[in-house]
C-alpha cells in the first residue's frame, strides 16, 4: 500500500525548503496531477484565491520546482500536461501519465453521466407486496406511470 505523504514540504528536509522558486499553476486538474506524483505545494501559502473583474474566482497554486528527490521537475510536468495525448502515448509508464489518465477518465465519466437520462422508479402495492418498475425520465412509459397514478418511490 502506498505511503501517505504530506503535500507540504516540511517533511522533505532542508534542501527542498530552502528553494526560493515558486511555480504558479492555475489549472486545478494540473495541480491535482502534480500533487499526485509528489510535487509539494509551498506552505507560504499553498494557494491564493483572486477575484477577477467579471466576479469569478481564480485559484493560483504555489508549487516547489521539483519533488523531494529532485527526479520530477514541475516545469517539465507542466510541459507534459500541455502535450497531452502525445506525452501519454510516448511515456506510457511515466507516473505523470497515470495521473493525467485518471483526470481524463474522471472527465469522461462526468460527461457520460451529464448526458445520461435519469431513471424514475415507480411502485405499486397489492396484497401486502410491492412491485417496482424503472422507467427513463420523460419517456412515454414515464408519462403512462404518472397517468395511472403510480407512486414514485
Amino acid at each position: 500500500m502506498a505511503e501517505n505523504k504530506s503535500i507540504f514540504p516540511e517533511d522533505y528536509g532542508d534542501e527542498l525548503q530552502n528553494q526560493q522558486i515558486i511555480v504558479y499553476v492555475r489549472d486545478k486538474r494540473l495541480a491535482s496531477c502534480l500533487i499526485a506524483v509528489g510535487i509539494p505545494l509551498r506552505k507560504d501559502p499553498p494557494y491564493i484565491k483572486k477575484r477577477k473583474k467579471n466576479g469569478s474566482i481564480d485559484t493560483i497554486f504555489h508549487f516547489y520546482p521539483a519533488d523531494n528527490k529532485g527526479h520530477l521537475k514541475t516545469n517539465e510536468l507542466i510541459k507534459a500536461w500541455s502535450q497531452d495525448l502525445e506525452f501519454i502515448k510516448n511515456n506510457p509508464l511515466h507516473p505523470f501519465t497515470f495521473a493525467m489518465c485518471a483526470i481524463r477518465n474522471y472527465q469522461c465519466i462526468l460527461e457520460h453521466l451529464k448526458n445520461q437520462v435519469p431513471y424514475v422508479v415507480y411502485g405499486t402495492e397489492g396484497g401486502g407486496r410491492m412491485s417496482a418498475t424503472m422507467v427513463k425520465e420523460g419517456s412515454r412509459k414515464h408519462e403512462a406511470c404518472k397517468k395511472r397514478g403510480m407512486k414514485q418511490i
